[in-house]
């Protein structure tokens, strides 16, 4: 069996990155989001077997080099993820899928390269905003920041604290929505094995600011000009429902909302996701009609700290 990963060299140093079913003409890249890498999607691939499925190490994520601290922004990763598509010379644009932190990586991507990519764009739970005083991710948001600072600037407690089992399957347990205990125990493993490919603690800080600080509708007039799916879930605590329909109002988004879907979704229900992802690129079936922001909406259950985000 072909070996899926490969090593391209960019301007940040050698990029890896993962090519799943490689004979077959239809392609989707696929973005992962904060502390993950390709391992996030290791669930959903195997269903996507009619696509040739690619899939990188972000910049400073998994094994891919960390690039010179002047790029650690959401779009530096952006402009330099667009540069690895170059290096592909595909010959036709693909469709683009991302996750969480992946949606707003995806969104600079789509700003900065638009021609880079097909028209079908996929988000599923981006970050749709930036986090602020008012909003009840705030406490959260900012209690991450002070992990990964005190990690970085204390790193003989810090770093055991962060890769912590303990400590990251609590972490965990605050998005799991399943009840299975093979896919509890799965995303358990899973999670605890991404705090061993950190490549630097400092970098992770910088990008956890990034990300409380940034959101996919800051693109929303980009994002416009393709045909955007965002799947969410109404389990999901990490990204509020209300924020996410707003995303998707001024991005004049199809959206689709799956009950019982949490934010790790990839590693929970990855039927659905790639069930939705491929109705939308071959059919387009999974349209809903977006409620105006002026409907009111419940708020969501106090929100996982940010920096659980797959």
């Amino acid at each position: 069996m072909e070996n899926p990963e490969h090593t391209v060299k960019i301007s940040s140093g050698n990029l890896h990155y993962w090519v799943y079913n490689a004979n077959k003409p239809k392609i989707i890249l696929m973005i992962h989001g904060f502390t993950g890498d390709h391992h996030g999607f290791v669930k959903i691939i195997p269903l996507l077997k009619d696509y040739r499925v690619i899939v990188p190490d972000l910049p400073g994520f998994g094994k891919s080099s960390l690039q010179k601290r002047s790029d650690w922004d959401m779009d530096s990763i952006a402009r330099l993820t667009n540069e690895f598509v170059m290096t592909l010379k595909l010959a036709t644009p693909p469709p683009i899928f991302g996750h969480s932190m992946g949606g707003i990586v995806v969104a600079s991507m789509i700003r900065q390269a638009p021609a880079l990519y097909a028209n079908k764009i996929i988000m599923l739970s981006p970050v749709p905003n930036k986090v602020t005083l008012a909003d009840k991710r705030f406490v959260g948001a900012k209690l991450n920041e002070l992990r990964f600072a005190i990690g970085h600037k204390l790193p003989a407690v810090g770093n055991r604290i962060i890769k912590s089992r303990r400590f990251t399957e609590r972490l965990a347990s605050l998005l799991i929505t399943s009840k299975d205990p093979n896919t509890i125990q799965f995303v358990y493993d899973q999670m605890h094995s991404d705090t061993t490919r950190i490549s630097s603690l400092q970098y992770y800080h910088v990008i956890q600011k990034e990300i409380n600080r940034h959101g996919a509708i800051d693109y929303a007039n980009d994002l416009r000009k393709k045909d955007l799916l965002i799947i969410s879930g109404d389990c999901d605590i990490a990204i509020p429902q209300k924020y996410i329909t707003q995303l998707a109002h001024h991005a004049k988004a199809n959206l689709k909302i799956i009950h019982g879907l949490g934010h790790l979704a990839p590693y929970e229900r990855a039927g659905d996701i790639a069930d939705s992802i491929i109705s939308f690129i071959e059919h387009n079936q999974t349209q809903q009609t977006v409620p105006s922001t002026n409907t009111a909406l419940n708020e969501q259950p106090a929100l996982a700290p940010l920096s659980t985000l797959q």
